[in-house]
C-alpha cells in the first residue's frame, strides 16, 4: 500500500489516541536548526547485503518491541506542534520489492522531552499482521521478510499540511531501520526438526554494545510560507559538526529496565488474543488466503482512519 494511504492510517492512530488536528502556523524556536541524532536499537539493523544466515529471525507469533533513541533534540514542541514519531512494519517479498505495510503506529515518547538520549518505544504483534481479511492479506510468502521503518514530522497525519503532500517539501523524514524475519508456524515446525535457522531472542542489546546510527537531522523553517512552515531534513555528513555518536545511547541496566516496563505496559493494554491464535501458514502459490479477524487495536484505529479515505473495514 502506498505512502499516502498509510498517512490516513496513522491519522487514525492519532485520533484514537485523542490527538486533535493541529494548526500549522507556528513561531519557530531559535535553536530549531540544531542537528539531532537518531540511533537504531531494536530490532538491530541488518544490511540486505549480509548473508541471510545473519538475519535476525524471531519465532512465530512473536511480540516484538521497536526501539530507537533520539539524541540532542531540543525542539520536541514548536508553538503548539509536537514532533510526531511514527513506525511501520512493511513486508519485503523475496524479489526485493517493497510489499504491503502490515502494521503501523505512533511511538511512545513518554518523558522524551526531559531525557537525552530519549528512548522511543513501540510494540508490534506479528500474529496479527495478516489477519485483516477486508484487505485480502495473503499468508506469508516463501522468502518474505520484513522492514522496520520510522518517520518524523511536526504535522500529525490529520493536519491539513498532509493533504498538500508532496507539494510541501521536507514535511517529514522516513528511514528504514532494519530487515528481519518472523517464522510462520509451518516454518517453525520445519526448523524444530532441521534446526537450520537460529532463533533470535527478544532482548534489547545492552552496553558495551552500541546502537547503530540511523541518521543526523535538523528541522527547517520556511519563513515565506503562510502555513506548513516546519520541515525536517537529513544532515549531510560534510555539514555535520560530528559524525554521530550512537554509543552515547548505550542501554544500561536502568534504561533496559525502563524499556521493559514500558513494553510490558504497552502489551497489557491490548485485547488479549485467543489462546488458539496462531501465525499464518506459508503461501506456496499466488492464491490469496484469508484468516479470521482477531480484535487488535491497530485494526480499530485503521477503521477510524478509513472514514477519511472512504474505505470500510469488516
Amino acid at each position: 500500500m502506498g505512502h499516502s494511504f498509510w498517512s490516513f492510517v496513522v491519522a487514525g492512530l492519532a485520533l484514537a489516541a485523542g490527538a486533535s488536528p493541529q494548526a500549522s502556523q507556528q513561531t519557530p524556536a531559535a535553536n530549531i536548526n540544531q542537528p539531532f541524532e537518531v540511533d537504531a536499537i531494536f530490532p538491530r539493523p541488518f544490511e540486505q547485503t549480509f548473508a541471510m544466515e545473519d538475519l535476525q529471525t524471531f519465532k512465530a507469533n512473536e511480540i516484538i518491541p521497536l526501539v530507537i533513541a533520539v539524541q540532542n533534540f531540543g525542539s520536541w514542541t514548536v508553538g503548539n506542534l509536537t514532533m510526531q514519531w511514527a513506525w511501520y512494519i512493511q513486508s519485503l517479498p523475496a524479489n526485493g520489492t517493497r510489499g504491503r505495510t502490515l502494521d503501523a503506529g505512533l511511538f511512545d515518547t513518554t518523558d522524551a522531552v526531559d531525557r537525552n538520549p530519549a528512548y522511543l518505544i513501540a510494540v508490534t504483534n506479528s500474529s496479527t499482521w495478516y489477519e485483516n481479511t477486508s484487505w485480502s492479506f495473503s499468508p506469508k510468502a516463501p522468502g518474505e521478510t520484513y522492514l522496520f521503518q520510522w518517520s518524523a514530522s511536526y504535522y500529525a497525519r490529520n493536519d491539513s499540511c498532509w493533504f498538500h503532500y508532496p507539494e510541501v517539501p521536507n514535511l517529514s523524514v522516513w528511514k528504514t531501520v532494519s530487515v528481519f524475519d518472523v517464522l510462520s508456524e509451518s516454518e517453525e515446525e520445519r526448523n524444530n526438526k532441521n534446526n537450520n535457522v537460529t532463533i533470535s531472542a527478544v532482548a534489547i542489546p545492552q552496553a558495551p554494545e552500541c546502537p547503530e546510527l540511523s541518521g543526523l537531522y535538523h528541522a527547517t523553517v520556511n519563513h515565506t510560507a503562510a502555513d506548513c512552515q516546519l520541515g525536517i531534513v537529513a544532515v549531510e555528513p560534510a555539514d555535520a559538526a560530528q559524525e554521530g555518536n550512537p554509543c552515547a545511547a548505550q542501554v544500561d541496566d536502568t534504561v533496559a529496565s525502563s524499556i521493559s516496563s514500558r513494553v510490558a505496559s504497552s502489551t497489557s493494554a491490548w485485547t488479549a488474543p485467543p489462546t488458539t491464535a496462531s501465525a499464518p501458514a506459508d503461501r506456496t502459490s499466488t492464491s490469496s488466503g484469508g484468516a479470521g479477524a482477531v480484535a487488535h487495536p491497530v485494526q480499530t484505529v485503521m477503521a477510524a482512519a478509513c472514514l477519511l479515505c472512504g474505505l470500510a473495514l469488516g
